[in-house]
């Protein structure tokens, strides 16, 4: 998945909350329901959800985010998780996937790797055919391919030694109060300490300006829906965004408005 946020809601919305001492925390299995009812909300409104899932065969029972999906993400999450790369803050309001780098996972998980992997793919396999029509499968291989094209021309052999953000998600009632800033923070703290780029990709160019504050820089982009003759709007637009670690980054980051949180990417 892309990542992503809800649509930003001005901070004079909010109480202005002193978030000095909100803490990010590792997710927990106990919180994952409301963890991904934060993402599935953060995720309504993402350009390429919409692309992939509003498609002329769709119908009430599948049109958005089929229930399949929260089976899958469940799983997904439950092993990001496992290898301590989910964190929060509020118990699952606010969250964020950070993927260790390949190259710095240990033996032992590598070996647990080898085997849930397998099954996860599995799953996925059987439950995306029970949630999604057939244009809609076609149109979520088109972005898997062309994110995963775009991520090895641009990043190559680099994949191997860089972190990878997956979901970064703020629930709406805690929108304001810089909880997607706290969780990017961490993000860079972590890459900075580790002395490791971090990437992402992005379906929304609202976020542009709030992953570039963070030292965030587009290295390459690509389109979804160009060569579709069902969809009826403009191509999709996605980055793929960088930051090196702040010994290579440079510098003159702008300083983050703390209660800040990007829009739907």
């Amino acid at each position: 998945m892309t990542s992503s946020l809800l649509h930003r809601r001005p901070a004079a919305n909010y109480e202005q909350i002193d978030t000095s001492d909100v803490k990010v925390k590792p997710l927990r299995l106990y919180q994952l329901h409301v963890s991904a009812k934060t993402v599935k909300n953060a995720f309504k409104n993402d350009p390429v959800i919409e692309y992939i899932f509003d498609t002329p065969d769709s119908n009430s029972k599948r049109r958005g985010w089929p229930f399949s999906w929260d089976l899958i993400y469940l799983t997904t999450v439950a092993f990001f998780i496992r290898h301590g790369d989910a964190f929060t803050i509020d118990g699952g309001d606010a969250v964020v996937m950070l993927k260790s780098a390949p190259n710095a996972i240990s033996t032992v998980h590598k070996v647990l790797d080898s085997v849930s992997k397998p099954c996860i793919r599995a799953k996925v396999h059987i439950l995306r055919p029970l949630g999604c029509t057939k244009e809609q499968l076609k149109r979520m291989n088109e972005r898997n391919t062309k994110r995963a094209k775009a991520i090895k021309s641009s990043l190559g052999d680099r994949l191997n030694e860089l972190l990878t953000v997956g979901d970064l998600a703020v629930a709406p009632s805690k929108q304001g109060r810089g909880y997607g800033t706290k969780l990017m923070e961490y993000v860079t703290a972590t890459a900075d300490k580790q002395n490791r780029g971090v990437f992402l990709t992005s379906s929304n160019a609202a976020n542009t300006s709030f992953y570039e504050r963070h030292g965030f820089r587009t290295v390459t982009q690509f389109v979804v829906g160009d060569e579709n003759p069902s969809w009826d709007r403009p191509p999709v637009v996605a980055s793929v965004m960088l930051r090196e670690p702040h010994s290579m980054a440079d510098s003159s980051v702008r300083e983050q408005d703390p209660f800040e949180d990007p829009a739907t990417s």
